[in-house]
């Protein structure tokens, strides 16, 4: 999966560039950025990554992939102000993915939070600017 994924990544970056030259627009790549993630679910089977979801934040959205199936996650994004902006209970399956929606969010930093009702909790804070 995550070959396909590389190659796919890697082709379209490709005809950028050719685009890119061909047009003589600047190039720039602006990929999504890992968010780091702190802390450990409880749910995940044994035999699961240590880390069962990988986050990444691009200009536009935040992306969450489960790399196990989980069940009963509560998703929770929290501002500066302490006030929850997001909050979604999912069932994940392992090789899916929740895409959060960022467009129109205020500047500043925010706390991404995934509890799995067994006391287990990842944290991750992201920015935007």
């Amino acid at each position: 999966m995550k070959k396909k994924l590389s190659f796919s990544i890697i082709c379209v970056l490709f005809v950028g560039v050719i685009f890119a030259r061909q047009t003589n627009l600047p190039l720039t790549i602006n990929g999504p950025t890992s968010l780091f993630l702190k802390g450990q679910l409880k749910g995940p089977e044994k035999g699961a990554p240590s880390q069962p979801i990988e986050a990444f934040q691009s200009e536009y959205d935040l992306e969450l992939y489960f790399l196990s199936s989980l069940n009963s996650l509560t998703i929770k994004v929290v501002n500066e102000q302490d006030q929850t902006v997001y909050q979604k209970t999912v069932n994940a399956v392992a090789g899916s993915s929740l895409i959060i929606d960022l467009q129109g969010w205020a500047s500043g930093a925010y706390t991404l939070a995934i509890t799995d009702g067994l006391g287990g909790y990842l944290e991750g804070i992201f920015q935007i600017e």
